[in-house]
């Protein structure tokens, strides 16, 4: 069976490469239909992702079912995201249901159900591994771990951060990397340990910046404005804040004033206060 055109370059995290390869392209099957529709969903070009990825899903290719779940989850529509993957859980393959399983942690982060965020990560993790795909098990784990803080459990958050840590590479694709070290400086901050906070913010930071999915660095930001706003820094607080508002959807705002901040799409810590809002038109 010969490579999927676009799919190398994807799993590289090389993904404008992706768009130079298959935009334009009429002979793209379902998959590579569906692996343009991801590189423009991990770059947050999302009227396009969810074209490309939303015939592929009606005609069953698993990839893009997936992925047309993310597109909605990270567009706002958190409901929509949630009955999709639920009634697709059951009908893909274990590879597949772990990214399901995974997805579905997030819906549950959003909504603020912790611990079956933090249940339904870790079976996906489990899922991943049983399959040895142990780096991509690191991905939920992550996400686990920041369900695991969000209710107090920081010893068990911290501990399957290290476990992420120890698998993640920095290449080809440093973004899942550096959305653990910030999520590890998300667990000291609220524990109290701000100098080890900083310094993990400024290692995924220096990896963000080699990183181009979209939804990672505007989770990155979300937790830099809530450790600027646990220290009162409020020009800090206000410079991440701007960053999540121009990499979201059109439509969607970021709500800010004082510690912490939200947005009406799904961000990685549970902002804390309201008032000035701003938004991308």
């Amino acid at each position: 069976m010969a490579l999927l055109r676009g799919l190398e370059a994807l799993e590289a995290g090389q993904f404008t490469l992706v768009l130079t390869q298959l935009r334009g392209r009429l002979d793209l099957s379902g998959e590579e239909l569906a692996i343009l529709g991801q590189a423009e969903l991990a770059l947050g070009h999302y009227p396009e992702a969810e074209l490309h990825l939303l015939r592929p899903h009606l005609a069953g290719v698993a990839r893009a079912t997936v992925s047309y779940g993310a597109v909605l989850l990270q567009t706002g529509r958190v409901s929509a995201a949630k009955l999709h993957l639920e009634a697709s859980v059951d009908r893909l393959d274990a590879h597949w249901e772990a990214e399901i399983r995974h997805l579905l942690a997030e819906v549950h982060l959003a909504e603020g159900a912790n611990l079956t965020a933090a249940e339904q990560a870790e079976a996906a993790a489990r899922l991943l591994l049983a399959r040895d795909y142990e780096q991509r098990a690191a991905t939920p784990l992550v996400t686990m771990a920041m369900a695991c803080a969000q209710q107090g459990e920081l010893f068990r958050a911290e501990a399957a951060l290290m476990i992420a840590l120890n698998i993640l590479p920095d290449i080809p694709d440093p973004s899942a990397r550096a959305l653990a070290l910030a999520t590890l400086g998300w667990v000291q901050g609220v524990s109290g340990r701000m100098e080890m906070a900083a310094q993990s913010l400024q290692l995924s930071g220096r990896l963000n910046a080699l990183g181009q999915q979209s939804e990672v660095q505007r989770k990155i930001a979300a937790i830099r404005a809530d450790l600027c706003g646990w220290q009162m820094d409020w020009e800090g607080e206000h410079r991440a804040v701007d960053e999540i508002a121009v990499s979201l959807p059109a439509g969607e705002a970021v709500i800010c004033g004082g510690p912490g901040c939200t947005s009406a799409a799904p961000a990685w810590p549970s902002g804390r206060g309201a008032g000035q809002m701003r938004s991308r038109a």
